[in-house]
């Protein structure tokens, strides 16, 4: 199902650019809570590949297959406090 949900939001997010009516901005909650590694290595690919801007949240990076780590920014939330993560 989650998978699908995403499908159907890029295509939405992409034709909405297509037509030149927005320019969508992502925001995915605990991408691999419902999604094996492969299944979130795909996803993540068709997000770099669209040109908008991503959040992406989960609870341990590990879950997050390491060709897919790269981020302009990264931060590390505990407690209510935000700390940039240099990678």
């Amino acid at each position: 199902k989650k998978l699908i949900t995403f499908a159907l939001y890029l295509a939405q997010a992409s034709l909405q650019q297509d037509i030149g009516k927005y320019s969508s901005i992502f925001l995915v909650d605990d991408l691999p809570s419902e999604l094996d590694r492969r299944h979130v290595g795909l996803v993540l690919q068709l997000l770099r590949d669209i040109p908008m801007q991503v959040f992406i949240s989960c609870i341990d990076i590990s879950q997050i297959p390491k060709p897919h780590r790269h981020a302009d920014k990264m931060f590390h939330v505990k407690h209510g406090a935000v700390k940039e993560v240099i990678q």
